[in-house]
């Protein structure tokens, strides 16, 4: 079996999700999951990639079965998962606004610690 479905199915498992479960959120039909899992299929990457985001996954992982480390990072991090969650299905001009925002913050705490590097906080 790919690495594809030997991840998302444990996943699944773990969170109680059923393969119905994924047809209804993809809008697709339970025959169509089960037959890209039986013949071990990746789906089409508009549909893995919301498979990924149902499951609260990385693609990434779901593709490799590595953890990203950024990806970790924000997972683990609940302030940054504040704001991934915020900015999520927001339109690209106001993510843009809210990065510069965000990099004016990091300069002004750089002004007052000169020794600490904008990417850190």
């Amino acid at each position: 079996m790919s690495i594809f479905w030997n991840t998302v199915l444990p996943i699944m498992a773990s969170k109680k999700i059923t393969q119905v479960d994924i047809s209804k959120a993809l809008g697709k039909e339970k025959s169509t999951i089960n037959h890209w899992i039986k013949f071990d299929r990746i789906p089409p990457a508009n549909y893995a990639l919301q498979i990924a985001d149902y499951l609260g996954e990385d693609l990434r992982y779901l593709l490799t079965g590595k953890d990203s480390d950024e990806f970790n990072f924000i997972r683990t991090n609940p302030d940054l998962k504040i704001v991934v969650d915020l900015l999520k299905d927001k339109k690209p001009r106001v993510i843009e606004m809210s990065l510069v925002g965000i990099r004016a913050i990091l300069e002004v705490e750089k002004m007052k610690d000169p020794g600490q590097s904008a990417g850190t906080a």
